[in-house]
Parts: structure tokens; sequence; C-alpha cells
């Protein structure tokens, strides 16, 4: 992935880091495509902040501290995958004044992940009947719709939303196609998740003092 073999200590934790998130994030996108999607989507959507240093690093570091916790109560919602995402996006922030080889790195490892996919799946014949899984059903019923597909083309209808261009409407269908492909995902894949989030997590990520809004 790098293609070059760092000497210090500190630096190769590093490399070793980026190459278990990038290596993780790749199981789990094998085990369950609609999980690594919603990952990748948070992840690019990030994209502008990251890269924009007319905003003063603890200032971008607090923006996403915010976004955490708002995201914090409605976990439920896609099992915690953006939460996991955003956290990614402030250990590459956090590096950024920390350590310049560091940097380097895991931004390697963040333009991995934001090259990745940008669409998802087209609607299926499951779409169109009553989903099994009460976690997919219940919202449903709520917005008073009984299949997946009835919410899609709800979505589709021009009169449904306001000025979104049609690219912006697919990313949105996308997403709740992923986001209910989630729900019924196998248990297995919060296993996975968890993995990736251990590697985010690790014991490298370097302390930032500003935690002011």
């Amino acid at each position: 992935m790098f293609g070059f073999r760092t000497r210090d200590r500190t630096s190769r934790e590093h490399q070793s880091r980026a190459f278990a998130i990038v290596e993780r994030y790749g199981r789990l996108k094998a085990y369950c495509p609609a999980a690594a999607f919603v990952f990748d989507g948070i992840v690019r959507r990030t994209r502008d902040l990251v890269g924009d240093r007319s905003l003063p690093l603890d200032r971008r570091l607090a923006l996403l501290d915010r976004n955490i916790e708002e995201a914090a109560p409605v976990r439920g919602v896609d099992g915690g995958v953006s939460i996991a995402a955003l956290r990614f996006v402030r250990l590459i922030l956090a590096f950024e004044r920390a350590d310049g080889i560091g940097t380097m790195l895991l931004s390697r490892a963040f333009v991995t992940i934001c090259e990745d996919s940008e669409c998802f799946r087209n609607l299926e014949e499951r779409d169109g009947l009553p989903p099994q899984h009460e976690k997919v059903r219940d919202p449903l019923a709520k917005a008073g719709f009984s299949t997946v597909a009835e919410l899609v083309r709800s979505m589709r209808d021009p009169s449904s939303y306001l000025d979104d261009p049609p690219v912006v409407v697919q990313a949105n269908i996308w997403n709740v196609l992923a986001v209910m492909d989630l729900r019924e995902a196998n248990p297995h894949v919060w296993t996975l998740l968890a993995d990736l989030e251990s590697a985010i997590s690790g014991p490298f990520v370097p302390w930032v003092a500003n935690k002011a809004r």
C-alpha cells in the first residue's frame, strides 16, 4: 500500500496502524458491503473539512467531536458505523500536527478509503417484498411504507424533494439501501466493525488539548 519502510519505532507503529485500518476495512467490506459503504460515505463527506487549512486544527477537531457527540444518541441507525468513521477522520486530523510522518502514512489510508466505491446496489426483487427483520420493517411502517422499494420510489418522486440535483437524490437512495442492508446483516459484522474500531482507537492517538466549542 505504501511502497516504503520506515526505520524508527514511532513511524513503524504509524505504518502498522495504517495497514491495520485499511486491511480491517477491507475485511468489513468483503463481508458486508453495506457497512463499508456507510463508513466510506461518511469519510468522503469530511474531505473538505480535513483539507480546510483556513480553519485552525483545534476548530476542525472540535467540529468532529461535536458530530461524534450528536451521532451517539442515534447510534442504532447504523450500528455505530458512522461514529467509527468520524473517529477515523479525527485520528487523521489529530496526527496533522503531532507527527508529519504519521500524518502522511495515515493520510494514505484516508485517501484509500475515500476513493473506494461511491455507489451502492440498485433495487432488487427482495426490496419489493415485506422485510422480515423488525429493524427494517418497523421504521418503514412508521414512515408509511411496507417495503424498501416503496420508500425508494417515494424518494425518486420529484414532489418529495425540492432542489436536490439527481446525483444527490441517488446518493441518498444508495445510503438508505445500505443502511437497510446493514440492519439485516449477520451479527458477525459487528465483530468486524469492532476490529476496525480497535485499529482506529489504538494506543497511538495523540491528544490535542483544545476542546472548546
